[in-house]
């Protein structure tokens, strides 16, 4: 009986030793899969990091660049308000004849010159006179 407690002693001694065997391997074993897998997922944010900085950073030069245009467009309008109130007021004055309450309009009209060819050589008479009436239609369309 003795024996047979010592046998089964034994057995129970080599039971234990092996599910504290296969318990330690599968506690190591998950131990190295949680710890690969934090590894690797902190390889992986560290690279997304990487790509996200480098898109921040020409995200921020785009920035810079389309301020320095915003200023230099704000500068254009600015002057370009200055010119349009010029070009405003001599369409005015010009086109419709207004004037400011101080000043007064003055119309000049000219009178084309009316000379008469000379009479002594009569193809030279004839090409200016073509050439006269020609000026005259486009002076009078103009006028």
């Amino acid at each position: 009986m003795i024996a047979r407690f010592k046998k089964i002693e034994n057995w129970q001694r080599k039971k234990r030793n092996f599910f504290s065997i296969i318990i330690f391997l599968f506690v190591g074993i998950g131990v190295i899969l949680i710890t690969s897998w934090l590894v690797i997922g902190n390889l992986k944010i560290s690279q997304k990091r990487k790509e996200l900085d480098l898109k921040i950073s020409s995200l921020k030069e785009e920035i810079q660049k389309l301020q320095d245009m915003e200023t230099v467009l704000q500068s254009q309008i600015f002057r370009t308000e200055e010119e349009e109130k010029e070009y405003l007021e001599e369409v005015a004055r010009d086109d419709f004849g207004l004037k400011q309450e101080e000043e007064e309009a003055v119309a000049i009209i000219f009178e084309p010159d009316k000379e008469e060819p000379d009479q002594n050589d009569d193809a030279l008479s004839e090409k200016e006179s073509i050439w006269q009436k020609i000026f005259q239609g486009i002076r009078d369309f103009f006028y």
